[in-house]
């Protein structure tokens, strides 16, 4: 059995299966104090702003804290791009991991295929976290 070579340069060919599934997207950030990741019982509670355990249950949460809802894959990488571009400067060596060409195109393909997406990172110092998503949906919520 021969198995094909895996194509990682995927990410580079546009999808636009996103529109047939009639999808935005509601972006949503938190930063704070990393213990609060532990607590699952509180994540789970619709009531707070703390990333869910489960990323489709950012969808449940309060309306309030849904940050922005773009209509485009293209909108929502560059809120997510503007998001993490905060968040770099106290990211450390872990910003430089992947290269932000990779990382917002793959991002951009995942939107394109009806994904979501879930990036969280602990800040420079160890005790605080940023968490940020972007989590597709049908639903007409439109902020």
């Amino acid at each position: 059995m021969t198995l094909p070579a895996f194509d990682h340069e995927y990410w580079r060919t546009p999808r636009e299966d996103w529109t047939h599934l009639g999808y935005h997207w509601h972006c949503y950030s938190w930063t704070g104090d990393g213990r609060m990741i532990a607590n699952d019982a509180a994540r789970r509670d619709p009531a707070t702003e703390l990333p869910p355990t489960v990323i489709r249950e950012w969808l449940g949460k309060a309306d309030r804290i849904i940050r922005k809802s773009p209509r485009t894959p293209d909108d929502a990488v560059a809120w997510l791009r503007r998001e993490y571009e905060r968040a770099v400067p106290q990211l450390g060596a872990q910003a430089l991991d992947i290269p932000d060409e990779m990382r917002f195109g793959r991002a951009l393909h995942d939107l394109q295929c009806g994904n979501d997406i879930s990036w969280g990172f602990w800040l420079t110092g160890g005790s605080s976290y940023v968490s940020m998503a972007v989590v597709a949906t049908a639903e007409c919520r439109l902020h």
